[in-house]
């Protein structure tokens, strides 16, 4: 139990991290979109866990459970992003969800699966 925990910290750590990085990119500095930014994200990957985390009958099918669901988190994004942050426009908002959820979804999960992969065949 304590490693899944450890790995499921990991992952959120690791995605905000990423996503932090181009939030800052996208130009977005008040303080008000940095703590919505944190909220935001800590209730979507905690969720999107809780999630992958019930679906242990269904490991074959991790890769599908993990699309749908963040299918799920991009439109939460959007909408709660779109919803709290004013400082900049909405297409620059919703740029900045697709781009970062993109890019943690290849560095974080794409790792997951890769590794999965290797153990499969070792």
């Amino acid at each position: 139990m304590s490693r899944s925990i450890l790995l499921v910290s990991m992952r959120i750590i690791l995605t905000l991290a990423i996503e932090a990085i181009i939030f800052r990119l996208f130009g977005f500095r008040n303080k008000k979109s940095w703590i919505a930014f944190l909220i935001i994200n800590l209730i979507t990957q905690g969720a999107l866990n809780i999630w992958l985390n019930g679906f242990a009958p269904l490991a074959s099918y991790l890769v599908f459970t993990l699309i749908f669901g963040e299918i799920l988190v991009f439109i939460a994004e959007i909408i709660a992003f779109s919803a709290l942050i004013k400082e900049h426009r909405r297409w620059r908002i919703l740029l900045y969800v697709i781009t970062a959820n993109l890019l943690s979804l290849v560095a974080v999960y794409g790792r997951m699966v890769c590794i999965g992969k290797r153990r499969r065949v070792f």
